[in-house]
């Protein structure tokens, strides 16, 4: 019997395209005070709007990082790099 992973809610290459959406709007949204924004990110199965919160980015930082090793190298950089940006843009 094959265990599926059931921790990404959408395929890791549509997370990603949604988490560097939310990290590039990431320090107006803490300026504005929102609890949610809402952003149109273009992935690779078209266009999604998404509601941004910081729980959401979190969230995805969080699956990402928990996929780490089953993620082309390409991708994991990218999360990496995603991950420091948004602590960056944070603190």
């Amino acid at each position: 019997m094959s265990q599926k992973s059931h921790v990404l809610a959408e395929s890791p290459a549509v997370d990603i395209a949604v988490l560097g959406a939310e990290v590039d709007e990431l320090e107006e949204y803490i300026i504005a005070g929102e609890v949610y924004r809402t952003l149109r990110v273009v992935t690779p199965s078209g266009a999604q709007m998404v509601q941004m919160s910081g729980g959401d980015l979190l969230t995805r930082i969080f699956r990402l990082q928990g996929e780490r090793e089953r993620l082309p190298v390409e991708q994991r950089s990218q999360v990496k790099d995603l991950a420091l940006r948004a602590e960056s843009t944070a603190y």
